[in-house]
């Protein structure tokens, strides 16, 4: 017994079969053409799902990048006649809307192909009398299908951020109308959700803030600036009084002490009026 349990386990050691594998490296959305591929003889795994025929992997696309020498798996390929590029990625049942998403207020520098997000919508419609802004969450926990005119799904492992204004956003049909819809009357944001919280909430209406109204700054008060008097106008014929020559002074110095005094100035008895 044990011989005949050695003997197999020798045989299935050494099994192989022969897959095929790509010949280089090839990006998501390419359209696998026969000078891709080559077959390689691939160890036999319980469980595996390589495709082996050629006729399987030639003329289909593919859903996310193949390195240089992996095998190729049905569920990496879009299936038969979907064509190359964007839109064979897409799931059957599922629609891409394009969003515009602000570089400067928005997240568009960290939101990167494969995250998921929440849509908010902010505008007028909704406000108590038509009178100021509210914001609501329309939809939930939606997958970034790609950034701008970029495809490829690799720059989330890298950990680039994209700098691109637009994303494709991998919604259904009734959401799809939805977000078209709001696009075109209120503003639209991407909220970033953490990869692990698959769960949703009820959205609701968010009013704007009322902020208190703003106290105008106390006017200064007027001060009356009282004109200065103009000077009186001279009298025609009027004669102004002349001050009278300042009186001679003599000044003694004795020692430390100091007078001054003033000299009596004799007139002519003639001349005195």
């Amino acid at each position: 017994m044990y011989k005949i349990i050695s003997g197999n386990s020798q045989r299935n050691k050494g099994a192989t079969a022969s897959v095929l594998v790509a010949a280089r490296d090839l990006d998501a959305g390419t359209l696998v053409g026969d000078a891709d591929v080559r077959p390689v003889d691939w160890p036999v795994v319980d469980g595996s799902h390589w495709i082996g025929k050629r006729t399987d992997v030639v003329g289909r696309a593919l859903l996310t990048p193949v390195a240089k020498d992996e095998p190729f798996a049905d569920s990496r390929l879009a299936a038969k006649g979907a064509g190359a590029g964007l839109a064979s990625r897409i799931p059957p049942g599922m629609r891409v809307v394009a969003v515009h998403v602000d570089e400067l207020t928005g997240l568009s520098r960290f939101i990167l192909p494969g995250m998921h997000v929440d849509v908010i919508s902010t505008g007028s419609e909704g406000a108590q009398n038509g009178r100021g802004m509210v914001a609501r969450t329309i939809l939930q926990n939606i997958e970034v299908f790609s950034s701008g005119q970029n495809t490829d799904q690799t720059s989330n492992v890298k950990e680039k951020p994209l700098a691109a204004g637009v994303f494709n956003l991998l919604v259904t049909p009734r959401q799809a109308e939805a977000l078209s819809l709001a696009v075109a009357q209120t503003r639209i944001e991407l909220v970033l959700r953490n990869p692990l919280d698959k769960g949703s909430f009820v959205a609701e209406v968010v009013p704007a803030p009322k902020l208190p109204p703003l106290i105008p700054a106390p006017k200064p008060r007027k001060v009356a600036v009282k004109a200065a008097e103009p000077d009186p106008k001279p009298v025609v014929g009027e004669k102004k009084p002349v001050d009278p020559p300042p009186m001679p002074t003599v000044e003694v110095i004795h020692g430390t002490k100091r007078t001054v005094s003033a000299v009596a100035v004799a007139t002519d008895p003639e001349t005195q009026q």
